[in-house]
Order: structure tokens, then C-alpha cells, then sequence
């Protein structure tokens, strides 16, 4: 069989285009490299002929799964013959989305409304925004090939070269961050027993980190994060009644002061991977979240008992004790020591 006519064009399309075709499932090094015909000149129901004339019975996917009435179906020919010839794009609006839209949501009776997209890139975009925006959530959970964007390839950079013969071989990952940013904290307490007193000895951040554009106020950056957390873990506490905030100014609303903070360790973990031109990294958020997590895992260490209410006041932590009936002690009380991490 002769092929040479599409080998010889496919050879000249490797030289101008990416991987030599715009689809990774149509790449004839899927299939059969060298043997495999790359391009078609006419396709009828289930039959291809390509360029050099040769004819084949398509038993593959029929154009990615598009073609399910087969090719060139003279139905489908003719009605885009008439839409052609209506007009196919005008400043008003196609009457058919709606009918379209109507048997969509017949089909897909989960769904509520129709949102339509040009390409799948834009609508994948669309559906993960969507669902980030409805679940509170940032983690993907994918299957499958799903194109260039941002989340996607970030999942799949274990190292650089994972990405080879997929989209763009040698080309470096730069413009695709794995991660914002990241930080591993560790608390370290010591608890009355007979109080339920908490006192945060230290808090540990590692935090990784890319270009630091200005060391003193990055460092300060971490270190508020840190001491903003700690409030929310330990002191803050908003009190409703009726629907009213009872908390109405700074001598009941309780936030801490320098006297108030633990020692704060900062550990820079360089070598990240940035984004932008500058390639920094945020870091003023990241510190914060995890503080509370982090002390409540050492509390429930030190303790065995989980406090799942916020601020860890002492009256939370003895409560928490009592309920499950933990310690037996008599005459004076040992202090618990307890350590233990969060991520964020």
C-alpha cells in the first residue's frame, strides 16, 4: 500500500505545527508510525479515502466520538446547507438554543440551566469556575485528557519531562504554577489538666518560597499571617444574640497583642516555582490558615480529646475533658505536653 503522498505532508506538518496535528488522538504515532495515514481527502458514512487513493473501513473512534451518524450523513449535510443559506450568523440570536437547551435539560434532568461555550477549553473552564465557586473547593478530581489549561497540567508535573510527546516536547512548564502557595505549621503546647488552660509554647511555619523581592517584609508577612491566626485560634470569639453582634468594641472582642503570641519560627524552603515575570510567590494568607488546625491537632494530642469549636478557650478544653472522662488523677496534676502539624 502506498502512502507516501501523506507521510511526505505529514513529515512537512511536523516542521510547522506542534507535535504535527492540533490533536494529540489523531497523531498517526498513536497508531502505526510511518504506516498509519495521516490525513484524509473524502470520508462517506463509515469509509476514508486519503490522499493517495487508498480506501479504509474507519473502526476507530469516527472523528473523536463527533461522527456517530457517520460522515458526510446527508441528513445532517442538509440541514447545514439550509442554515448556511439562512444565514448562519447574524447581531440577533439563534431561536434554535432554546430548543436545543429544552432537550439538553430533558436529557440531563441533574442540570438546571444551559450555558453554551465555542470550544471545550472555554466551556471546561466555565464548568470548573462554577464548581469552585458552588463548593467552596479548589481540588480537581479528573479522568482523561483535558487540554492546556492551568489546573490540569499542574496536577501532571511530577517533573518536567511528564509533559513530553503530550503537547509541546521540551518546552518548560514555566507558565504553568503547581501550586500557589504552601505552608507545613507545627504547634507546640502545654495544658492544665484541672483547668483546661491552654498555653501555645511556639508555632513552626515552613513555608516554600520562590524570589523574595523584599526579605523584611516578607518575614513580617509570615509572622502577621502567623499572629492573626492564633487570634482567630485562640482569643476571637464573636458573639451573636438576636441576630446583633454583643462584642462591640476591642475590650470584648479579644485580639492579641505582641505580649500574647508564642515564639513564631519562620523556615524559608527555597527552589519553588513562581508565577510571573517577577516569579514570587503570595504568601499572606497561607500563613494564617493553617495556625488553627495546627494547635488543635496539638491539643488533641496532648489530650486525646478533639475541641472542634473556636476560639480553644480553657472552658472548651476542660469541658471537652470531662465529657470523655480521659484523666483520673489525684492530689496535684500533671501538665500535658502535646506537638503536632498542619498543612495549608
Amino acid at each position: 500500500m502506498n502512502t507516501s503522498r501523506g507521510q511526505a505532508l505529514y513529515g512537512k506538518a511536523r516542521s510547522l505545527l506542534p507535535g504535527g496535528s492540533q490533536l494529540l488522538s489523531k497523531r498517526p504515532e498513536q497508531f502505526a508510525p510511518g504506516l498509519w495515514p495521516p490525513y484524509y481527502e473524502r470520508a462517506v458514512g463509515c469509509t476514508l479515502w486519503d490522499l493517495d487513493g487508498n480506501r479504509y473501513t474507519d473502526m476507530t473512534s469516527m472523528g473523536i466520538g463527533s461522527c456517530i451518524l457517520g460522515y458526510a450523513c446527508p441528513e445532517v449535510n442538509e440541514a447545514v446547507r439550509r442554515a448556511v443559506d439562512a444565514g448562519s450568523m447574524t447581531t440577533l440570536n439563534c431561536a434554535e438554543e432554546v430548543e436545543l437547551a429544552e432537550l439538553l435539560l430533558e436529557l440531563h434532568p441533574w442540570a438546571a440551566k444551559v450555558r453554551y461555550a465555542r470550544t471545550g477549553g472555554e466551556i471546561m473552564s466555565v464548568a470548573v469556575r462554577i464548581a469552585r465557586a458552588s463548593t467552596g473547593r479548589d481540588q480537581i478530581a479528573f479522568c482523561g485528557y483535558h487540554g492546556w489549561h492551568d489546573w490540569y497540567l499542574a496536577a501532571n508535573l511530577a517533573d518536567n519531562s511528564t509533559l513530553d510527546e503530550h503537547l509541546l516536547p521540551g518546552l518548560s512548564p514555566k507558565g504553568v504554577p503547581r501550586v500557589t502557595s504552601y505552608s507545613t505549621q507545627i504547634a507546640d503546647v502545654a495544658i492544665d489538666p484541672e483547668t483546661g488552660q491552654v498555653k501555645v509554647l511556639q508555632i513552626l511555619a515552613a513555608v516554600d518560597v520562590a524570589e523574595i523581592v523584599n526579605p523584611v517584609a516578607h518575614r513580617l508577612q509570615i509572622e502577621g499571617g502567623m499572629a492573626m491566626g492564633f487570634g482567630f485560634a485562640m482569643m476571637e470569639d464573636l458573639q451573636i444574640e438576636e441576630g446583633r453582634v454583643t462584642a462591640a468594641n476591642l475590650g470584648e472582642f479579644k485580639i492579641p497583642s505582641a505580649r500574647d503570641l508564642p515564639a513564631l519560627r519562620v523556615e524559608l524552603v527555597p527552589g519553588a516555582q513562581g508565577i510571573g515575570a517577577g516569579n514570587v510567590k503570595a504568601i499572606g494568607e497561607v500563613t494564617n490558615i493553617p495556625v488553627a488546625a495546627a494547635i488543635a491537632n496539638a491539643v488533641a494530642d496532648a489530650t486525646g480529646v478533639r475541641v472542634r469549636d473556636l476560639p480553644i478557650t480553657a472552658e472548651r478544653v476542660w469541658s471537652a475533658l470531662q465529657h470523655a472522662a480521659v484523666l483520673h488523677y489525684e492530689g496535684s496534676c500533671a501538665l500535658l505536653v502535646g506537638k503536632c502539624q498542619n498543612a495549608g
